[in-house]
């Protein structure tokens, strides 16, 4: 996901025109469009999920791509910025939030006193914004994480032929009575393994799908196509700094700029059901938020004046406290960040290495200094390195998930 790119605010849901041309978009008729609120989301063929990173091919110059799994389901495109913003828009909570900030703004005057009026409409403002940005994350972390199931199923598909033809050879030396170097049972718990990798990864994938859906606002039905995540599993080389970082996330976190936007209201009415509205956003904000706003409406709705100006410190005490708070969660997620690179980058250089192995043992075929076994065995390494590579760039995409969304990012991002 690139970092605050303005071409993400192009995929605001306002726009109905169908997308086209995607990256690897293939077009498979059996799939309809998948659309909501007249958005839509293009059928696509199922591909294969790869990644890469920094300064390393993931695939030699030549190198056969082992052959895909036929897929059970239909597909449509979906690229992660799509993800982000569609969740973004469809939030449940925060639209909830949102029609009671219009509900309150359309009432009477003369029912509240100006100033805590103020108040619960920028508290409500600011909870629907926090909540359309957790949905997003949400969204995107089960984004990147069908890329990885995916990208699983892709490893088994290759495993499957490779101990299939292992325990052909072993049959057939068995069928001419010759001795077999190796334990064939081995390899059968082998396949056994793979065959309940297989089953677990689809349960992974029929829930995540079925998850992601939920928050992006799309309609379930009996045949719902499966989501194929287009963005490229790629690392960016961009240095991060954390300070930078922590000032954009103080300039733009939605709950940050309702404390800082409150004290203008005058005074402020009932500060615990600030608290408990901004207070404990990022943990979850479900109806004990909508409760805290209507409690925070009950108090401006019950009374003729607003507390004094005493609660103007007690604003700041709060406000100073949040922006510590996430101010030291942005650095942490920094590091995570940089730490998460690190990881991808290793788990190339050990996919370098099993694929120079493989090449080492072929060649020591040809002079007998290497068998079937051991060329089998190489294979299935470098197809465990692959789906290696893949989860460790899926992770690096979660935590840049939760560094935007500690930031606020996301929401920013969507035009919103």
């Amino acid at each position: 996901m690139p970092r605050r790119s303005l071409a993400l605010l192009a995929v605001a849901v306002a726009s109905i025109a169908t997308l086209g041309g995607c990256a690897h978009s293939k077009r498979h008729t059996a799939a309809p469009p998948v659309k909501t609120a007249g958005y839509e989301l293009p059928p696509i063929e199922r591909g294969r999920v790869t990644a890469v990173a920094p300064e390393v091919a993931l695939a030699a110059d030549g190198e056969e791509v082992p052959a895909l799994p036929t897929a059970a389901h239909a597909y449509v495109a979906l690229s992660a910025a799509e993800a982000q913003c569609l969740a973004v828009e469809y939030s449940t909570l925060g639209n909830l939030l949102d029609r009671e900030r219009r509900a309150v703004g359309m009432n009477d005057l003369k029912k509240c006193a100006q100033p805590a009026r103020c108040a619960v409409l920028i508290v409500l403002q600011a909870a629907a914004r926090e909540a359309r940005n957790k949905n997003s994350a949400d969204a995107l972390k089960l984004y990147y994480g069908l890329a990885e199931v995916e990208a699983g199923l892709d490893a088994v598909a290759a495993s499957e032929p490779i101990l299939a033809d292992l325990l052909a050879k072993a049959d057939e030396l068995k069928a001419a009575d010759l001795e077999r170097p190796f334990d064939r049972t081995e390899f059968e718990r082998q396949q056994l393994a793979l065959a309940s990798r297989r089953a677990d990864l689809e349960i992974k994938q029929a829930k995540m799908n079925a998850q992601l859906r939920a928050l992006l606002g799309l309609p379930s039905t009996p045949n719902d196509a499966y989501f194929w995540p287009t963005e490229p599993l790629t690392v960016s080389t961009t240095p991060l700094d954390a300070e930078e970082e922590v000032g954009y996330g103080l300039a733009t976190r939605p709950q940050l700029v309702a404390l800082r936007q409150l004290p203008n209201c005058g005074a402020v009415d009932g500060l615990d059901a600030v608290r408990e509205l901004l207070g404990g956003t990022h943990s979850g904000l479900g109806l004990k938020t909508k409760l805290a706003a209507l409690k925070l409406h009950a108090l401006c709705e019950g009374t003729s004046s607003c507390e004094p100006c005493a609660r103007q410190g007690q604003l700041a005490e709060l406000r100073e406290s949040r922006e510590n708070t996430i101010a030291g969660e942005i650095r942490a997620a920094v590091v995570g960040v940089v730490a998460r690179r690190r990881q991808a980058a290793l788990a190339q250089e050990q996919l370098e290495s099993r694929g120079v192995r493989l090449s080492q043992l072929e060649e020591l075929r040809e002079t007998g200094g290497a068998n079937f076994i051991d060329i089998a065995t190489a294979k299935l390494h470098v197809v465990e390195a692959e789906q290696a590579v893949v989860s460790a760039v899926a992770e690096l995409k979660r935590a840049e998930v939760e560094l935007h969304e500690l930031e606020g990012a996301l929401v920013a991002e969507c035009g919103r």
